[in-house]
């Protein structure tokens, strides 16, 4: 990873740190992630949102993880910003980028997003 993605990410991790952490006191219940799933991604014109998957038991430092097609999440729920939202929008991404510019960007993008993600 270069430096700079570091440095990108590390300034995103501030801002959120500083902003939304404060302010992200709820947790969205396991049963109910999927829905709002399902409504930001009927809001955004998407098709086939990817589903909620519980997130391995012996994940220690993951606190949820999210491609295309699944987001996966602690069965006790999760952080409503930070969690949730945050893997609608990667998952969004990335449907954007293989409907715009097709399956081999597609490819592309996802390890090079995973890899900054």
């Amino acid at each position: 990873m270069s430096r700079r993605g570091d440095h990108q990410r590390a300034a995103v991790y501030r801002w959120e740190a500083e902003h939304v952490h404060p302010k992200d006191t709820g947790t969205v219940p396991f049963d109910e992630a999927q829905t709002i799933v399902d409504y930001v991604w009927a809001r955004a014109g998407l098709t086939y949102p990817p589903k909620i998957r519980e997130l391995a038991r012996t994940a220690r430092r993951t606190t949820a993880n999210a491609d295309r097609l699944t987001i996966s999440i602690p069965a006790t729920g999760a952080s409503a910003v930070l969690v949730v939202l945050n893997g609608i929008e990667r998952a969004i991404r990335l449907a954007l980028i293989n409907i715009l510019e097709g399956p081999a960007a597609y490819s592309a993008n996802t390890s090079e997003y995973c890899r900054y993600f």
